[in-house]
């Protein structure tokens, strides 16, 4: 067998047959992996669909209350703005109510202009419940909509009653 290995061919030959070995073994233990991930995919379809159909929701019930100026966390922010194609203008809140992170820093400017901005948090999120506190005493209105708070001033929601009455 070691004089095998002194030509040159054999080496090459036995090289390659024991690479192709250790692919075959990689081969083996991969496929299944990749057939798990694939029926997980499939399986996490419908409430990946489900999911979608509450943000579209949301999106509809924020313009249905007029609701197109919002402060936000950053994830709501980004898709509220991005599926209600910019007709809502959004500013982000960070836990601490403060100013976040902004994509686009003239929605900030935007959204702090307009005094009838809302504020757009999921449910017990820790904004949620820092706004609860902040506007207590504040003729603010809540609306639970897609598992989210809609917290909007009492005036703005007569005066977009008001408007909507008026068509």
């Amino acid at each position: 067998m070691l004089a095998l290995l002194r030509v040159r061919g054999f080496r090459l030959l036995f090289s390659g047959q024991i690479i192709s070995t250790i692919g075959d073994m990689f081969y083996a233990v991969a496929l299944p992996w990749l057939l798990l991930g694939s029926i997980d995919t499939f399986a996490l379809i419908p409430s990946v669909q489900a999911h979608n159909q509450q943000q579209r929701a949301l999106v509809q019930d924020l313009l249905r209350l007029g609701a197109t100026r919002i402060y936000a966390d950053y994830w709501t922010c980004d898709l509220v703005i991005f599926l209600s194609q910019e007709q809502i203008i959004c500013s982000v809140l960070n836990k601490q109510l403060q100013p976040g992170f902004d994509r686009y820093l003239p929605y900030r400017a935007i959204v702090h202009s307009d005094p009838q901005s809302s504020y757009v948090f999921p449910v017990k999120s820790p904004q949620a419940v820092a706004i609860a506190a902040k506007i207590a005493g504040i003729h603010y209105r809540l609306t639970v909509v897609d598992n989210y708070d809609v917290y909007q001033l009492v005036q703005a929601v007569h005066r977009f009653s008001e408007r909507v009455g008026a068509t």
